[in-house]
């Protein structure tokens, strides 16, 4: 397993993907009117890719770095498409999303918890202790191992004025997410996560087949598990949740932290 490193040196922006770069420089020549037309297929990727990264109503989201925080990315991953920036959270570092009512809940270490409103991109910061923060877009879930409890919140006003309706004991975890009719939670670097009984925060581990390394989100939809690398195991990995084997690995050239997906 991986010692804890400090994370010293900021990643390198990634390179766009052959296919993307292809349709953009045709469209830069043809805007620049040289009379080279796009082809069909680079006017229906363009197209595509325009119309989803405007969207604010996709699947999930995640981050990657940018140049104040973190830019919030929409994220198809049964198309394996990432759209465009639709705003951004003021810390880089990233461990958690949640997504209630409109607004993206982030958890990160160095500022605590912040909610962006998707719609107005309006930013709350609360300087809480948070190793972890998941919504099923009722309840919320903040994990905290300082004050070793996992709390409940019934909404994002009992969130506001720190009200939880119940407390569990604390995963040991840095990271929190999703999962189909629990939550998952993970240390940071790790070669298994954590499923989280909802009803008594009793913690059982699932292996990670073949990986040992950085973990920097998670979450299930359906019959996948989905984890994501940050910026050493780049992209995001997809287990087979009952048999718990690798199947793909997305967006394997990129730097991302956090997912969150539609409950």
């Amino acid at each position: 397993m991986r010692m804890n490193l400090p994370q010293l040196v900021a990643p390198a922006q990634p390179a766009l993907r052959p296919r993307l770069l292809h349709a953009a420089m045709g469209l830069a020549l043809a805007v620049a009117g040289s009379g080279c037309a796009l082809s069909v297929e680079e006017e229906v990727l363009i197209d595509d890719r325009s119309a989803f990264s405007a969207s604010k109503d996709a699947p999930c989201f995640t981050t990657t770095e940018g140049g104040e925080g973190a830019e919030i990315l929409p994220v198809d991953l049964d198309a394996e498409r990432l759209g465009s920036s639709i705003g951004t959270i003021a810390s880089h570092d990233v461990s958690s999303l949640g997504l209630i009512d409109g607004a993206l809940l982030s958890c990160t270490h160095d500022r605590g918890l912040e909610i962006i409103d998707l719609a107005s991109d309006k930013r709350e910061q609360m300087s809480r202790s948070c190793d972890g923060i998941a919504s099923d877009g009722t309840l919320i879930w903040v994990n905290s191992v300082p004050e070793q409890g996992l709390f409940e919140y019934q909404g994002l006003q009992a969130l506001r004025d720190h009200k939880p309706s119940r407390t569990l004991p604390s995963a040991f975890a840095s990271r929190l997410g999703l999962g189909e009719g629990r939550l998952l939670a993970a240390w940071h670097s790790a070669a298994e996560v954590l499923a989280v009984d909802l009803e008594t925060g009793a913690t059982t581990p699932i292996a990670l087949p073949d990986y040992d390394g950085w973990i920097f989100g998670l979450a299930e939809r359906g019959d996948r598990r989905y984890v994501v690398g940050g910026w050493v195991e780049r992209g995001i990995r997809v287990y087979d949740r009952e048999r718990g084997n690798l199947i793909d690995t997305l967006f394997a050239d990129r730097f991302l932290q956090g997912l969150v997906c539609k409950p």
